[in-house]
Order: structure tokens, then sequence, then C-alpha cells
């Protein structure tokens, strides 16, 4: 399957409009760092600042395809059922952490984070993974400089 296929999702979905993923360790540069958004003209921006440094990050324009693929997994993999917070049962003071957010067109959203723990399953592994992808078919001679701190 092409990576900016057409999607069977359904029409009246809730779409994307917003995607904030991150996973650090216990560094300060991140391993993962993605932001997706739709402009209000309707372009699609990917920003990406995973291993940046100095931080900064790399934003470019991504096919509007994309809103409808990052619904798509967050309804495959069930990520409405997430937990607002993952931890580990005992104090522990170094180690990796992650965030996700998530915001649709109809208002609702997806807000989930975790120190040392993650939601059972692949989906935020799916997650990364399709983003990876996508930033992998960015033409970066086009790609704009942005400061995100």
């Amino acid at each position: 399957m092409a990576l900016f296929s057409p999607c069977m999702a359904d029409a009246s979905a809730p779409k994307v409009t917003a995607l904030h993923f991150q996973e650090t360790s216990s560094n300060e540069v991140p391993d993962v760092w993605f932001d997706f958004k739709t402009e209000k003209d309707g372009t699609c921006t990917l920003t990406n600042c995973t291993r940046r440094f100095p931080k900064e990050a790399l934003r470019a324009v991504v096919p509007a395809e994309v809103a409808d693929r990052l619904a798509q997994i967050a309804e495959e993999e069930k990520m409405d059922q997430y937990e607002y917070r993952y931890e580990p049962p005992v104090q522990v003071y170094d180690g990796w952490q992650w965030e996700l957010h998530i915001f649709f067109d109809d208002k609702t959203s997806i807000i989930s984070s975790g120190r040392m723990e993650r939601p059972s399953g692949e989906g935020l592994k799916h997650l990364e993974n399709y983003l990876k992808e996508v930033w992998t078919q960015v033409d970066e001679s086009k790609v704009e400089i942005v400061d995100i701190w």
C-alpha cells in the first residue's frame, strides 16, 4: 500500500487537526518529536525535531491524506481509550517519558502521557513508524527551520 494512498475512512469521521507526539530518554534531546497541524487554509505541516540540535526543528508541507491516516491509526489502535497518565507503581528518577496529544475537528481530543510506562499494544509504535515514514517522503530542500523553544 502506498504511503499517501486514499484511505477508506468514513467521510463523517472526525479529522485530525493537530497532533503532538514525543518520546524522550533521560537526556534533553528528544528521541522522537513530531507535530502535525492542519492550517486554516487547509495546508498540512509536519514538524520534526527528532535528534535536532540546537533545539530547532524542521517543518515541511505534507499531503492532506496524512490527517486522514493519523485519524485512522488513532481509531484502529483505540487511542481514545488510553489513560491520561501512565507511571510505574514505584518511584523511578531516571528513564524515558512520552506524550501524545491529538485534536480533532469535532473538538474532541486524546491526551495521554507516561513515564517509564505506556499503554498495552503497539499503538504508539505504529504512530511513530508512520510519522517517520511520512518524514522520509519530505523533500528536505524545501523545509523550514523553526525554533520550537
